[in-house]
Order: C-alpha cells, then sequence, then structure tokens
C-alpha cells in the first residue's frame, strides 16, 4: 500500500563539524584525530534516516541562501525532497567534539540568524498547506531567533485539524508549549523530561510514573532516551524499555535522530506497540555505529532489527 510522506520540519538548519580527539583534555592541548563536516538539522537527519529505509518523506521548514547549494547537492545526493522557504542570511555552524576514550560529545551550537515576522508567516503558511497531504509530522530541533515560543504548538493545532499525527522532539519553552496541544508523541531526554515535570528524576521508576502522567493527560506515547541506558516508552498504563544495544560505537550524533525515524518507520509500518522500540533502538544503533554525523544504512538496520531486544515493564 502506498503511503503519504513523512513531513519533516527544520527551523534551524546547520553544519555539523565534527571533531574527534582521543582523549579531551579541558583547558589543554587536544590533537585532533580527525574532522567532519555535514549538512545537518534534526528534522534533516530524521528525513535522512526515513530516507534510507524506504520510507517516502519531505524536509521541509527555513533554508538561508548562503549554505543552500551544500545542502541542495546533499538533497540531490541522497535522492531526498525538500521544500524549504528561502531567506536571506547564513546556515549556521555547530561545532561538535567526540572523546573518544570516554565515547561522549561535546557540543557548541549557534543559536541562528534571526527570523523576521514575515518569514515566520511564510514558513507555517507552507507547512500548513503541506500538512494535509501528509501520513505524520515530525517537530524537531532548536528554533532561531524570530519564531515566537509557540510555533511548534502552532503547527501541532494546524496538524490536528487536519487529522495528522505529531512527533514532537524539542526543548525547553519550544517543548512546554508544544506538549499542550497534545501531540501523537513526545521524545524528551531526561533532562527534558525534568524540565517538563520540573523537578528532578533519580530512578527509572520515576521515569515510568511521570511519563504515564503525561500519557495519560492525552500524549499517546512518551519515548524516553536514557542514552547508554536505552530507552523507556510508555502509553497509558502500558510501558517497555529497550536497552543500548551492544555494538562498537563510532559516533553518537544523530542517535537521537534516527531514534525518533525508527519510531515513524514503526508507526508507518503499523507495527505492534512493543516494536516501536525495536525499530527505534536499532535505526539509533545503526546510526552509532558510523562515525561523525553519517547516519542509520539499510543493511545495518535489517541485521540490528532481529537482534534488538524489547521487555514490557
Amino acid at each position: 500500500m502506498q503511503h503519504k510522506p513523512i513531513i519533516t520540519v527544520t527551523l534551524n538548519p546547520c553544519y555539523d563539524r565534527t571533531v574527534n580527539i582521543a582523549r579531551f583534555e579541558y583547558g589543554g592541548t587536544n590533537a585532533v584525530l580527525s574532522v567532519q563536516r555535514d549538512t545537518s538539522g534534526k528534522g534533516i537527519n530524521v528525513s535522512t534516516v526515513l530516507n534510507h529505509l524506504g520510507y517516502d518523506t519531505v524536509c521541509m521548514g527555513l533554508m538561508y541562501s548562503k549554505g543552500k547549494d551544500d545542502f541542495n547537492k546533499f538533497f540531490a545526493d541522497e535522492k531526498l525532497r525538500s521544500d524549504f522557504v528561502e531567506v536571506p542570511g547564513s546556515v549556521r555552524e555547530n561545532i561538535k567534539i567526540f572523546d573518544e576514550s570516554a565515547k561522549t560529545m561535546t557540543e557548541f551550537n549557534e543559536k541562528g540568524s534571526v527570523a523576521a515576522e514575515e518569514t515566520v508567516r511564510a514558513v507555517m503558511k507552507k507547512i500548513e498547506s503541506a500538512v494535509a497531504s501528509s501520513s505524520l509530522v515530525v517537530l524537531s530541533g532548536s528554533v532561531p531567533p524570530g519564531f515566537p515560543k509557540t510555533i511548534y504548538a502552532e503547527l501541532i493545532r494546524k496538524c490536528g485539524d487536519a487529522g495528522v499525527r505529531v512527533i514532537l522532539d524539542a526543548s525547553k519553552e519550544f517543548l512546554l508549549e508544544g506538549i499542550r496541544e497534545k501531540p501523537f508523541l513526545i521524545k524528551p531526554n531526561i533532562d527534558e523530561l525534568q524540565t517538563i515535570v520540573a523537578k528532578k528524576i533519580e530512578s527509572e521508576d520515576e521515569v515510568i510514573a511521570e511519563a504515564k502522567k503525561i500519557s495519560e493527560a492525552g500524549i499517546a506515547y512518551v519515548c524516553v532516551s536514557l542514552g547508554k541506558e536505552g530507552c523507556i516508552l510508555v502509553s497509558g498504563n502500558r510501558a517497555f524499555k529497550a536497552p543500548a544495544m551492544d555494538i562498537e560505537e563510532a559516533g553518537i550524533q544523530g542517535a537521537g535522530d534516527s531514534l525518533v525515524a525508527g519510531l515513524c518507520a514503526a508507526i508507518t509500518d503499523g507495527a505492534a506497540e512493543e516494536d516501536y522500540l525495536r525499530y527505534a533502538t536499532a535505526a539509533a544503533s545503526a546510526s552509532i555505529m558510523l562515525p561523525g554525523t553519517q547516519l542509520c544504512l539499510k543493511k545495518d538496520f535489517d541485521e540490528l532489527f532481529p537482534r534488538a531486544a524489547v521487555q514490557r515493564l
């Protein structure tokens, strides 16, 4: 059966400059092992993984005139559909330092160019016009200055009016405002979950308890990423956990976006609820196996999927 496309929204595209070092020395001199510069953005990453896995997807959002050529080349090379609002300005550049010894990433992210009011209106209009012909909308990543803190909430409301489900992967006020409109699924990490519930979470039991409260308030699924501890999915009074897979880590950038792509794939396939995390974990792990910001390939996903363990809690 032919599915409608999955739309991903990226309002703050970027270049990711990933610097690999043997062991990070704070305040000292660090020898660089390798450097990689990639076009990126959380929604673009989600679409890239979905495209690799064979799902129909369209990248939408905001694109700047200085930098667009690199992105257009990337979309052409990947055979990835895109439909951005183009405005004057420069694509921001983020620095990612990957410590090989600790397998940790330290990030330095620019805010992005200020968006004018007419830019905000143009983005809203373009996305709103495309929503009805989509099966699922992913709103993810940071938002540049000039956009209201309610931008994701407004887009969720428009999608709801069109009967289209939304996955929200945001932080700070954009997450807090967004959840008021009850998206279909949210994917907070521990810090973001603590922002929602306004308290420190000390245990896995607390993660589940707080996620259940959020779900029972009207958000069908809450998927909490726990880093090296795996991830937990809660829906109503049901909870599932997928531990992190035993793989060789080459780079963790894009793992969260790949996890979201896996969830999109599961939803699109009409997978059983307990398999949502199997899709998500396989996609995230397939990205972690690759260096820099290289993302999940289908051959790796297919190899990892049968190995992904999920338990009901």
